[in-house]
């Protein structure tokens, strides 16, 4: 485990009293940090993990679909821990939150609204094969 995520873990442990779900240590999947909380998200919590290439939106204008190369892995969690999530993020709005897969901090998105409050949400990927990647290490601590 990298020092950030060393870091992030332990003081959410400390100080991470709000929000937060329980979860055996080696059924964690996916966290998401904050020193004024957590969300661990178990195997059992995470309904569906989808690596996505684009994104389709449809242009009102034109009445036409656009897709946009946007890689990224789509995630829906089971409703108790989206509203944790909910519940976390509400309370941190500007702030940095740390989303941890396997020990390891992939992104820190500064929180500008709550997340949790859709059925699903996405983490941008670099590339397709960034995203196929960290979907197949969530896929894993599913057994899947």
């Amino acid at each position: 485990m990298d020092r950030r995520a060393f870091v992030a873990t332990v003081t959410a442990a400390i100080l991470g009293l709000f929000g937060r779900r329980q979860a055996g240590g080696s059924d964690i999947v996916l966290s998401f940090v904050h020193a004024n909380g957590r969300v661990d998200v178990p195997a059992t919590g995470i309904e569906h993990i989808e690596a996505r290439s684009t994104t389709t939106f449809f242009d009102t204008e034109t009445q036409r679909p656009m897709q946009f190369h946007t890689p990224k892995v789509e995630i829906c969690l089971s409703r108790d821990f989206r509203d944790g999530l909910a519940q976390l993020t509400q309370r941190i709005l500007d702030e940095p939150l740390d989303i941890v897969v396997g020990g390891n901090v992939i992104v820190s998105p500064i929180v500008r609204e709550p997340f949790g409050t859709e059925g699903c949400f996405s983490i941008s990927a670099f590339d397709v094969a960034e995203a196929e990647a960290l979907a197949a290490k969530l896929r894993a601590g599913r057994g899947n």
